[in-house]
């Protein structure tokens, strides 16, 4: 049994050039992880600029709520990420940050995790036309 929904309406978005630039930030931000994990700072710089480019390519009105929000989810997450990690030292890093418990190159790799939910949401929205 299939769902109600806005089928034609969700379709049109997955394919929509938002979309399309949401599954190239997603992606970049993988292959910079895998093709320059030996480089931190390498790393947290392309984040940056993938997570840059699409706030200057993406057609949204609310692009200055949407940096805030990735901003603030990331520095929130890294620094209660060190906080847990510093209390129960079950997870460590290879190569964290000297006054951190995990690496600095996870702002943009959080921020584009945010980006990547709030995307899904809106999907959601589309198909239950909400």
């Amino acid at each position: 049994m299939f769902l109600k929904g806005n089928y034609p309406e969700t379709l049109k978005f997955l394919v929509s050039k938002e979309s399309l630039l949401v599954y190239f930030v997603v992606l970049a931000n993988i292959v910079n992880i895998l093709m320059f994990h030996q480089n931190p700072n390498l790393v947290l710089l392309n984040g940056l600029f993938i997570v840059g480019i699409y706030l200057v390519v993406s057609d949204r009105n609310d692009k200055i709520q949407l940096a805030f929000t990735l901003f603030h989810f990331s520095l929130w997450g890294i620094l209660i990420e060190s906080f847990l990690i510093r209390k129960t030292n079950t997870l460590g890093y290879r190569n964290p940050n000297k006054n951190l418990n995990v690496p600095l190159w996870l702002l943009p790799v959080y921020s584009i995790f945010v980006l990547g939910a709030l995307h899904t949401y809106h999907i959601f929205c589309i198909f239950f036309n909400k």
